[in-house]
C-alpha cells in the first residue's frame, strides 16, 4: 500500500449508493474505451500504461468497508503502481477482439478498477481497449485518460519522460476538501440552492396525485432503453441553441421536462440533469468518477417558454451540484414526499458532445453496441436495446453532435414508462423540430 487512505468523494459515494460495491449486475455499467496504438512498440506502451496509473491515484485504489471507520463506511486504499500492474494489463498477441472481456466484474475489494488489454500486430501495437468499472470514471474523465495514455505512448516511444507539472486533482484529496471547512461551507450554500428548487417543485406539483409504480414483481432483467438517432433533430437543437443564445443541452433538456410532465399528465416536472462537476483545473485534469447531478423545475409551459428558465438552473446546478448525496436525499424525502421517486420528480438528464468526450468517442454510442448515430443509415428509427440487470429507472441520455443526436431513454419496468417510451422519444423529437421550424 502507498500509506494514502480515505473517505470516498460525494460523488462516489452517490454511485455506491446505486450500485454498492459487489453488486451482481455492476459490469454493466462498465465503461469502455479504445485508443490507437500509434505503432509503438509493446513494451514502451506497457511503460506508459504504468505512467497512467502513476498519474492517477483512482485506477490503483481499492475499496473496504471498515467497521472502525464512521459505522462501516466505505473506504479508499491507494495502492503503489507496481502492486498489481501485472493483474491489469492483458497482451493480446496478433490480433483479437475485446468480447465479454467488456463485462468483466470488478471485485473493488481486491482487484483495481481497471483491466487494459493490449493488441499486438506482429512487434507493434494495434489498439489498446480499457474496461474500467463506472465508479472509478465518467465520460470526462475518459476523455482525459485517453489523451494521458496518447501522452506518454509518444512520450516513452521518443525516449521522453511524458508530462510537466500540471496538478491532477485525486480522489483522497477531493474527498479531504469536502471533508474541510471550505467543503462544509460549499456544502451550505448548495443545500440553500436545492432547497429553493425542491421547493418550487413541491408548490407546483401541490394537489397532483403521482403515479404509483406498478405493483407486479420484478423480472431477473427489468430495466429496459430505447432509442432514437436522429439528424433533424441535431439541426434543429442546434438552430434552437444560435437563436436563443443557450446552450445545446438546455434545449434538450427543456424538451425532456415538458415531455415527461406531459407523460405523467402534470402541471410540472423535476428534471435531474448530470453536470461534470469539474470547477478546478486539477479536477478538469484528473481521471475520476466527478459526475453528479441538480434539480431543474420545469413548469407549464412549451418548450419555448420554458427554455431559459431550465438554462439558468442548468448554469447554477454545475456549480451546486457537488453535495453530500445523504443530504440531497434526505431533502427530497422530506419536501419532495410521495413525488419523490416518481417520473413527475425523479427523471434524470445526460448529455454529452465533443467537448465532453471529444469528437472521435463521440462518433459513436459509448457503448458496447458503437452505433454510428451520425450516419444517415442509422438515423430515425427507434429501436430497443437488451433488457439489462441494472439500469435508471428514469433517464434519458443525450449525444450530440451537429450530424446527429442520438436519445437513449432508459426506465425500470415497474415505472409505467416502457407503454409510452416511443411515444417519449418521438414527441420530444417532434417538440425540438416544431419549434425550430417556427
Amino acid at each position: 500500500m502507498s500509506g494514502r487512505s480515505g473517505g470516498l468523494t460525494w460523488a462516489q459515494r452517490e454511485w455506491f449508493m446505486w450500485v454498492p460495491p459487489g453488486s451482481p449486475n455492476a459490469f454493466e455499467a462498465n465503461q469502455t474505451c479504445v485508443s490507437p496504438g500509434y505503432g509503438a512498440g509493446l513494451d514502451h506502451v506497457i511503460t506508459a500504461v504504468r505512467d497512467v496509473l502513476a498519474r492517477h491515484e483512482g485506477l490503483r485504489t481499492l475499496v473496504s468497508r471498515e467497521p472502525g471507520h464512521a459505522s462501516g463506511e466505505l473506504r479508499q486504499h491507494v495502492q503503489e503502481v507496481d502492486e498489481r500492474l501485472a493483474d491489469v494489463i492483458r497482451v493480446h498477441r496478433d490480433g483479437g477482439e475485446l468480447g465479454q472481456a467488456a463485462w468483466h466484474p470488478f471485485d473493488l475489494t481486491a482487484e483495481w478498477p481497471v483491466r487494459v488489454h493490449v493488441f499486438t500486430a506482429g512487434r507493434r501495437v494495434r489498439r489498446i481497449a480499457l474496461v474500467l468499472d463506472h465508479s472509478a470514471v465518467d465520460a470526462w474523465a475518459i476523455r482525459v485518460l485517453c489523451s494521458d495514455l496518447a501522452a506518454a505512448i509518444r512520450a516513452r516511444s521518443s525516449g521522453l519522460e511524458p508530462y510537466g507539472p500540471r496538478e491532477v486533482e485525486q480522489p483522497i484529496d477531493a474527498a479531504g476538501w469536502e471533508a474541510s471547512p471550505q467543503g462544509r461551507a460549499h456544502q451550505a450554500r448548495a443545500e440553500r440552492f436545492w432547497h429553493a428548487r425542491l421547493t418550487d417543485l413541491r408548490g407546483r406539483l401541490d394537489g397532483h396525485r403521482a403515479r404509483p409504480r406498478a405493483s407486479r414483481s420484478l423480472s431477473a432483467e427489468p430495466y429496459h432503453s430505447c432509442r432514437l438517432a436522429s439528424g433533424r433533430l441535431a439541426g434543429a437543437a442546434t438552430a434552437l441553441s444560435a437563436a436563443s443564445g443557450l446552450p445545446v443541452a438546455s434545449v434538450y433538456l427543456a424538451a425532456f421536462g415538458v415531455s415527461v410532465r406531459r407523460a405523467e399528465e402534470a402541471p410540472a416536472a423535476g428534471v435531474f440533469a448530470f453536470t461534470a462537476n469539474r470547477l478546478s483545473p486539477g479536477a478538469k485534469a484528473s481521471v475520476r468518477k466527478a459526475v453528479m447531478h441538480a434539480p431543474v423545475v420545469v413548469g407549464d409551459g412549451g418548450l419555448s417558454d420554458e427554455l431559459h428558465g431550465c438554462a439558468a438552473q442548468q448554469l447554477h446546478g454545475h456549480r451546486f451540484a457537488n453535495l453530500d448525496p445523504r443530504e440531497s436525499t434526505r431533502m427530497c424525502d422530506e419536501l419532495l414526499g410521495g413525488h419523490h421517486r416518481t417520473g413527475v420528480a425523479y427523471a434524470r438528464f445526460n448529455y454529452i458532445d465533443d467537448t465532453v468526450v471529444g469528437p472521435l468517442a463521440n462518433s459513436r454510442s459509448l457503448d458496447e453496441e458503437a452505433i454510428r448515430y451520425q450516419d444517415p443509415a442509422e438515423q430515425e428509427r427507434l429501436f430497443h436495446r437488451r433488457p439489462r440487470g441494472d439500469g435508471a429507472e428514469y433517464q434519458l441520455t443525450v449525444q450530440h453532435s451537429t450530424a446527429g443526436a442520438l436519445l437513449t431513454l432508459a426506465w425500470r419496468e415497474d415505472t409505467g414508462w416502457g407503454e409510452q417510451a416511443e411515444d417519449m422519444l418521438r414527441g420530444l423529437a417532434e417538440l425540438v423540430v416544431g419549434e425550430a421550424s417556427r
